[in-house]
């Protein structure tokens, strides 16, 4: 980076909260997608298949926690986005009312 100008906008600070806030709606929609599979493993095979069902439970219950987990993390990158957009506009406005009250009309 060095040598190179960093520009920040509050629009793309908003753009991006919003990408990581529809993350984690999809990511939960996927995490809920499986709810019901092994009941329905129990129901239709019986005890035979109790291993097997053992097996898909503790699958099943990793993917969900996996999923909370994951969808966590982009809410929090969305209101850390959020909060970044708001200090930027503010200080930005504060600095140019600033420089605006320096500066004598022409």
């Amino acid at each position: 980076m060095s040598g190179e100008e960093l520009r920040v906008t509050t629009a793309h600070l908003s753009e991006l909260a919003v990408r990581h806030e529809r993350a984690a709606h999809e990511t939960r929609s996927a995490t809920v997608a499986t709810e019901g599979v092994d009941a329905a493993v129990k129901n239709t095979h019986g005890s035979i298949a109790s291993a097997t069902s053992s097996a898909l439970d503790a699958v099943l219950s990793s993917r969900h926690s996996a999923g909370d987990r994951m969808a966590n993390v982009s809410d929090t990158l969305r209101d850390k986005l959020t909060d970044a957009a708001k200090r930027y506009g503010s200080t930005d406005e504060a600095q140019g009312s600033a420089l605006d009250s320096q500066v004598r009309p022409a």
